[in-house]
Protein backbone atom coordinates (compact mmCIF):
# COMPACT_ATOMS: atom_id res chain seq x y z
CA UNK A 1 0.00 0.00 0.00
CA UNK A 2 1.04 3.40 -1.11
CA UNK A 3 1.48 6.28 1.86
CA UNK A 4 1.52 9.57 0.28
CA UNK A 5 2.90 12.29 1.63
CA UNK A 6 5.39 15.46 1.45
CA UNK A 7 5.08 18.61 2.62
CA UNK A 8 5.31 22.03 3.01
CA UNK A 9 5.60 24.33 6.51
CA UNK A 10 4.13 27.58 7.61
CA UNK A 11 4.35 28.77 11.76
CA UNK A 12 1.40 30.24 13.49
CA UNK A 13 2.66 32.48 16.76
CA UNK A 14 5.85 29.96 16.66
CA UNK A 15 4.01 27.35 18.22
CA UNK A 16 1.94 25.62 15.01
CA UNK A 17 3.80 23.80 12.13
CA UNK A 18 2.57 22.29 9.42
CA UNK A 19 3.84 19.76 6.81
CA UNK A 20 1.17 18.42 3.81
CA UNK A 21 0.72 18.45 -0.32
CA UNK A 22 -1.74 16.06 -2.26
CA UNK A 23 0.65 13.04 -3.90
CA UNK A 24 -0.09 10.86 -6.70
CA UNK A 25 -0.20 6.94 -5.61
CA UNK A 26 0.19 3.85 -6.97
CA UNK A 27 0.14 0.01 -6.05
CA UNK A 28 -0.04 -3.17 -7.54
CA UNK A 29 -3.79 -4.20 -6.55
CA UNK A 30 -5.49 -0.84 -6.68
CA UNK A 31 -3.66 1.00 -9.21
CA UNK A 32 -3.09 4.72 -9.49
CA UNK A 33 -4.74 7.22 -7.36
CA UNK A 34 -4.22 10.83 -5.34
CA UNK A 35 -3.45 10.41 -1.53
CA UNK A 36 -3.27 13.83 0.85
CA UNK A 37 -1.76 13.68 4.00
CA UNK A 38 -1.30 16.22 6.38
CA UNK A 39 0.08 16.41 9.79
CA UNK A 40 0.40 19.59 12.78
CA UNK A 41 2.68 20.00 15.33
CA UNK A 42 1.74 22.07 18.17
CA UNK A 43 1.96 22.16 22.07
CA UNK A 44 -1.26 21.86 24.04
CA UNK A 45 0.11 24.29 26.41
CA UNK A 46 2.03 27.41 25.66
CA UNK A 47 3.50 27.54 29.24
CA UNK A 48 4.07 23.48 29.07
CA UNK A 49 7.66 23.73 27.36
CA UNK A 50 8.91 19.97 28.73
CA UNK A 51 6.07 18.01 26.74
CA UNK A 52 6.57 15.99 23.64
CA UNK A 53 4.60 18.35 21.00
CA UNK A 54 1.47 17.08 20.07
CA UNK A 55 0.00 16.32 16.54
CA UNK A 56 -2.99 15.74 14.41
CA UNK A 57 -2.83 13.71 10.95
CA UNK A 58 -5.44 14.07 8.07
CA UNK A 59 -5.63 11.06 5.74
CA UNK A 60 -7.78 10.74 2.59
CA UNK A 61 -6.80 8.35 -0.13
CA UNK A 62 -9.04 7.69 -3.72
CA UNK A 63 -7.57 4.99 -6.06
CA UNK A 64 -8.59 3.58 -9.57
CA UNK A 65 -10.15 0.59 -8.29
CA UNK A 66 -12.20 2.52 -6.27
CA UNK A 67 -11.08 1.82 -2.71
CA UNK A 68 -11.16 5.24 -0.61
CA UNK A 69 -10.05 5.77 2.87
CA UNK A 70 -10.10 8.54 5.42
CA UNK A 71 -8.65 8.73 8.46
CA UNK A 72 -7.60 11.02 11.63
CA UNK A 73 -4.92 10.61 14.66
CA UNK A 74 -4.78 12.51 16.88
CA UNK A 75 -1.79 12.49 19.53
CA UNK A 76 -1.20 14.47 23.05
CA UNK A 77 1.49 15.01 25.43
CA UNK A 78 0.57 17.15 28.81
CA UNK A 79 1.66 17.86 31.52
CA UNK A 80 4.84 17.89 31.31
CA UNK A 81 4.64 14.45 29.59
CA UNK A 82 3.37 12.92 32.23
CA UNK A 83 0.06 12.15 30.21
CA UNK A 84 -0.21 10.75 27.11
CA UNK A 85 -3.41 9.89 24.80
CA UNK A 86 -3.91 9.10 21.10
CA UNK A 87 -7.39 8.76 19.18
CA UNK A 88 -7.48 6.98 15.55
CA UNK A 89 -10.70 6.77 13.68
CA UNK A 90 -10.88 5.50 10.30
CA UNK A 91 -13.43 5.30 7.51
CA UNK A 92 -13.65 3.72 4.34
CA UNK A 93 -14.37 0.92 1.48
CA UNK A 94 -11.06 -1.26 0.77
CA UNK A 95 -10.37 -3.06 -2.17
CA UNK A 96 -8.19 -5.41 -2.14
CA UNK A 97 -6.92 -8.99 -2.87
CA UNK A 98 -7.31 -12.62 -1.30
CA UNK A 99 -4.38 -15.04 -2.31
CA UNK A 100 -5.25 -18.83 -1.96
CA UNK A 101 -3.21 -21.92 -3.08
CA UNK A 102 -5.29 -24.36 -4.80
CA UNK A 103 -3.43 -27.31 -6.54
CA UNK A 104 -0.44 -25.79 -6.46
CA UNK A 105 -1.69 -22.44 -8.41
CA UNK A 106 -2.01 -19.08 -6.68
CA UNK A 107 -5.83 -17.65 -6.86
CA UNK A 108 -5.85 -14.12 -6.43
CA UNK A 109 -10.09 -13.12 -5.22
CA UNK A 110 -11.26 -9.43 -5.05
CA UNK A 111 -12.52 -8.24 -2.44
CA UNK A 112 -14.63 -5.32 -1.15
CA UNK A 113 -14.65 -4.54 2.83
CA UNK A 114 -16.71 -0.90 4.05
CA UNK A 115 -14.64 -0.08 7.20
CA UNK A 116 -15.36 1.82 10.45
CA UNK A 117 -12.83 1.73 12.79
CA UNK A 118 -12.08 4.10 16.29
CA UNK A 119 -9.09 3.33 19.11
CA UNK A 120 -7.82 4.95 21.89
CA UNK A 121 -5.39 4.59 24.32
CA UNK A 122 -4.96 7.01 27.35
CA UNK A 123 -2.18 6.64 29.46
CA UNK A 124 -0.64 7.89 32.72
CA UNK A 125 2.91 8.41 33.70
CA UNK A 126 3.76 5.45 36.36
CA UNK A 127 7.54 6.63 36.98
CA UNK A 128 10.76 7.54 35.14
CA UNK A 129 9.48 7.05 31.65
CA UNK A 130 7.05 3.88 32.40
CA UNK A 131 3.05 4.63 31.40
CA UNK A 132 0.46 2.84 31.97
CA UNK A 133 -3.72 3.34 31.00
CA UNK A 134 -6.56 1.48 29.34
CA UNK A 135 -7.05 0.61 25.72
CA UNK A 136 -9.86 0.48 23.32
CA UNK A 137 -11.01 -0.10 20.06
CA UNK A 138 -14.20 -0.73 17.96
CA UNK A 139 -14.54 -1.35 14.28
CA UNK A 140 -17.45 -2.36 11.77
CA UNK A 141 -16.79 -3.92 8.75
CA UNK A 142 -19.36 -5.32 5.65
CA UNK A 143 -17.28 -7.10 3.43
CA UNK A 144 -18.14 -8.68 -0.08
CA UNK A 145 -16.01 -11.09 -1.94
CA UNK A 146 -16.49 -11.29 -6.14
CA UNK A 147 -17.29 -14.43 -6.35
CA UNK A 148 -18.04 -14.37 -10.18
CA UNK A 149 -15.96 -17.56 -11.91
CA UNK A 150 -14.93 -18.95 -8.64
CA UNK A 151 -13.66 -22.36 -8.82
CA UNK A 152 -16.14 -24.77 -7.33
CA UNK A 153 -13.22 -25.98 -4.72
CA UNK A 154 -12.39 -22.82 -3.27
CA UNK A 155 -12.87 -22.26 0.16
CA UNK A 156 -12.93 -18.64 1.48
CA UNK A 157 -12.10 -17.59 4.83
CA UNK A 158 -14.92 -16.75 7.13
CA UNK A 159 -15.49 -13.16 6.75
CA UNK A 160 -18.07 -10.40 8.34
CA UNK A 161 -20.84 -9.21 5.86
CA UNK A 162 -22.23 -7.07 8.91
CA UNK A 163 -20.38 -7.19 11.88
CA UNK A 164 -18.83 -5.04 14.58
CA UNK A 165 -16.01 -5.54 17.49
CA UNK A 166 -15.55 -3.88 20.67
CA UNK A 167 -12.66 -4.51 22.50
CA UNK A 168 -10.75 -3.23 26.05
CA UNK A 169 -7.84 -4.23 27.14
CA UNK A 170 -4.36 -2.12 28.53
CA UNK A 171 -1.40 -0.40 27.45
CA UNK A 172 2.03 -0.70 29.00
CA UNK A 173 4.79 1.88 27.47
CA UNK A 174 8.48 2.93 28.34
CA UNK A 175 9.76 6.17 26.52
CA UNK A 176 13.13 7.89 26.97
CA UNK A 177 13.52 9.08 23.57
CA UNK A 178 15.38 12.21 23.61
CA UNK A 179 12.18 13.54 20.90
CA UNK A 180 9.41 11.84 19.97
CA UNK A 181 9.07 12.81 15.98
CA UNK A 182 12.12 12.82 15.05
CA UNK A 183 14.77 10.47 17.78
CA UNK A 184 18.48 10.05 17.35
CA UNK A 185 18.77 8.40 20.94
CA UNK A 186 16.51 6.29 23.71
CA UNK A 187 14.00 3.63 23.72
CA UNK A 188 10.44 3.30 23.02
CA UNK A 189 8.54 0.36 23.92
CA UNK A 190 4.69 -0.90 24.75
CA UNK A 191 2.53 -3.47 25.23
CA UNK A 192 -1.09 -3.53 24.15
CA UNK A 193 -4.14 -6.16 24.65
CA UNK A 194 -7.17 -5.78 23.17
CA UNK A 195 -10.07 -8.38 24.37
CA UNK A 196 -12.89 -8.21 22.34
CA UNK A 197 -16.07 -9.17 23.67
CA UNK A 198 -19.54 -9.78 22.73
CA UNK A 199 -20.50 -8.28 26.14
CA UNK A 200 -18.81 -5.29 25.18
CA UNK A 201 -21.19 -4.76 22.20
CA UNK A 202 -19.53 -7.17 19.83
CA UNK A 203 -20.14 -10.00 17.31
CA UNK A 204 -17.62 -12.28 18.62
CA UNK A 205 -14.57 -13.11 21.42
CA UNK A 206 -11.08 -13.29 20.71
CA UNK A 207 -7.63 -11.73 21.72
CA UNK A 208 -4.61 -9.61 20.37
CA UNK A 209 -1.56 -8.61 21.59
CA UNK A 210 0.62 -6.31 19.96
CA UNK A 211 4.04 -5.77 20.80
CA UNK A 212 6.61 -2.62 19.83
CA UNK A 213 10.11 -1.58 20.74
CA UNK A 214 12.18 0.76 18.90
CA UNK A 215 15.68 1.48 19.89
CA UNK A 216 17.51 4.70 18.50
CA UNK A 217 21.68 4.80 18.46
CA UNK A 218 23.44 8.48 17.31
CA UNK A 219 26.65 7.61 15.85
CA UNK A 220 28.02 10.94 14.71
CA UNK A 221 26.05 14.27 15.01
CA UNK A 222 24.28 13.52 11.25
CA UNK A 223 23.87 9.72 11.91
CA UNK A 224 20.96 7.80 13.37
CA UNK A 225 20.77 3.92 13.35
CA UNK A 226 17.49 2.76 14.40
CA UNK A 227 15.94 -1.08 14.97
CA UNK A 228 12.05 -2.14 15.29
CA UNK A 229 10.69 -5.11 16.58
CA UNK A 230 6.90 -5.20 15.63
CA UNK A 231 4.83 -8.72 17.07
CA UNK A 232 1.08 -9.42 16.74
CA UNK A 233 -0.56 -11.67 18.15
CA UNK A 234 -3.56 -13.63 17.61
CA UNK A 235 -5.72 -15.96 20.39
CA UNK A 236 -9.03 -17.66 19.35
CA UNK A 237 -10.76 -16.94 15.96
CA UNK A 238 -9.51 -13.69 14.72
CA UNK A 239 -11.94 -12.54 12.36
CA UNK A 240 -10.87 -12.05 9.05
CA UNK A 241 -10.78 -7.94 8.94
CA UNK A 242 -8.88 -8.11 12.19
CA UNK A 243 -5.59 -10.17 11.39
CA UNK A 244 -2.53 -8.78 10.10
CA UNK A 245 -1.64 -8.13 6.56
CA UNK A 246 2.02 -7.44 6.03
CA UNK A 247 3.23 -3.95 5.26
CA UNK A 248 -0.43 -2.88 6.35
CA UNK A 249 -1.08 -0.77 9.51
CA UNK A 250 -0.34 1.75 11.93
CA UNK A 251 0.18 4.30 12.50
CA UNK A 252 3.36 3.05 14.02
CA UNK A 253 2.51 -0.41 14.18
CA UNK A 254 3.37 -3.10 11.13
CA UNK A 255 5.23 -0.45 8.93
CA UNK A 256 7.57 -2.97 7.12
CA UNK A 257 8.11 -1.21 3.54
CA UNK A 258 8.01 -3.38 0.39
CA UNK A 259 4.87 -5.23 0.83
CA UNK A 260 1.96 -4.32 -0.73
CA UNK A 261 0.01 -6.30 -2.69
CA UNK A 262 -1.79 -8.00 0.51
CA UNK A 263 -0.07 -11.74 -0.14
CA UNK A 264 1.16 -12.26 3.23
CA UNK A 265 -1.64 -11.90 6.28
CA UNK A 266 -2.52 -13.92 9.30
CA UNK A 267 -3.80 -14.18 13.04
CA UNK A 268 0.67 -13.95 13.85
CA UNK A 269 3.04 -11.80 12.63
CA UNK A 270 6.60 -10.54 13.75
CA UNK A 271 8.94 -8.56 11.81
CA UNK A 272 12.75 -6.55 13.03
CA UNK A 273 13.58 -3.50 10.93
CA UNK A 274 16.39 -1.44 11.09
CA UNK A 275 17.33 1.56 9.69
CA UNK A 276 20.25 4.05 8.72
CA UNK A 277 19.19 7.81 8.57
CA UNK A 278 22.01 10.45 7.11
CA UNK A 279 21.65 14.17 7.26
CA UNK A 280 24.21 14.53 4.88
CA UNK A 281 23.17 18.54 4.00
CA UNK A 282 21.42 21.10 5.56
CA UNK A 283 17.77 20.17 5.66
CA UNK A 284 18.37 17.16 3.26
CA UNK A 285 19.02 13.88 4.41
CA UNK A 286 18.63 10.06 3.15
CA UNK A 287 17.63 6.51 4.59
CA UNK A 288 18.70 2.42 4.31
CA UNK A 289 16.61 0.13 5.75
CA UNK A 290 15.95 -3.60 5.95
CA UNK A 291 13.56 -6.01 7.04
CA UNK A 292 12.74 -10.04 7.95
CA UNK A 293 9.42 -10.79 8.98
CA UNK A 294 7.55 -13.95 9.74
CA UNK A 295 3.56 -14.06 8.86
CA UNK A 296 0.64 -17.08 8.89
CA UNK A 297 -2.44 -18.19 10.93
CA UNK A 298 -0.19 -21.35 12.40
CA UNK A 299 3.09 -22.91 12.68
CA UNK A 300 2.58 -25.01 9.25
CA UNK A 301 1.81 -21.56 7.08
CA UNK A 302 4.00 -19.74 9.02
CA UNK A 303 6.50 -22.03 7.66
CA UNK A 304 5.64 -22.67 4.42
CA UNK A 305 5.64 -18.31 3.83
CA UNK A 306 8.91 -18.76 5.43
CA UNK A 307 10.89 -15.61 5.79
CA UNK A 308 10.01 -12.72 4.10
CA UNK A 309 12.96 -9.82 3.57
CA UNK A 310 12.71 -6.55 2.44
CA UNK A 311 15.26 -3.72 1.19
CA UNK A 312 15.17 0.15 0.18
CA UNK A 313 16.00 3.60 0.79
CA UNK A 314 14.95 6.59 0.64
CA UNK A 315 15.09 10.69 1.04
CA UNK A 316 14.35 13.32 3.15
CA UNK A 317 13.57 16.93 3.55
CA UNK A 318 12.94 18.46 6.80
CA UNK A 319 9.65 20.36 6.05
CA UNK A 320 9.46 21.71 9.97
CA UNK A 321 12.48 22.30 10.99
CA UNK A 322 11.31 23.87 14.57
CA UNK A 323 9.94 20.46 15.29
CA UNK A 324 12.47 18.64 13.49
CA UNK A 325 9.75 16.99 10.92
CA UNK A 326 11.06 15.10 7.98
CA UNK A 327 9.10 14.26 4.63
CA UNK A 328 10.25 11.97 1.87
CA UNK A 329 10.11 9.05 -0.55
CA UNK A 330 10.78 5.60 0.07
CA UNK A 331 11.79 3.17 -2.26
CA UNK A 332 11.42 -0.63 -0.95
CA UNK A 333 11.30 -4.13 -2.31
CA UNK A 334 10.17 -7.55 -0.81
CA UNK A 335 9.59 -11.29 -1.79
CA UNK A 336 7.38 -10.86 -5.06
CA UNK A 337 6.40 -7.55 -4.29
CA UNK A 338 7.36 -3.67 -3.90
CA UNK A 339 6.05 -0.43 -2.49
CA UNK A 340 6.62 3.23 -3.12
CA UNK A 341 6.08 5.29 0.24
CA UNK A 342 5.75 9.16 0.70
CA UNK A 343 6.24 9.94 4.31
CA UNK A 344 6.26 12.35 6.72
CA UNK A 345 7.69 11.95 10.17
CA UNK A 346 9.66 8.83 9.79
CA UNK A 347 8.73 5.18 9.48
CA UNK A 348 9.08 4.75 13.10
Amino acid sequence: MLRSLVGSEMCIRDRVNWAAIPSPSYNQVQGFGITVVGGVFYQLSKKDTLSNPSSTFLYGTYMENKTWIGAILQEGYFGENKWWYDILAVKGDFRFRYYRKVLNRELQLSYATDITIIKGNFLREIKNGIYGGLHYKFSHFQTQFNLDNLPGNIELPTYSTDAQFAGLGVKIAFDNRDYSLNPSTGIFTDITTTHFRESLGGDGNFDLVELNFNQYFTWTPKQVLAIRFYGFFGIGDVPFEEQAILGFAGPRGNDVRGYSSGRYRGQQLADVQAEWRWNFYKRFGMVAFGSLSMIGNDDVEISNNGFLPAIGAGLRFMAAPDKKVNVGLDLAAGKEDYGIYFVLSEAF
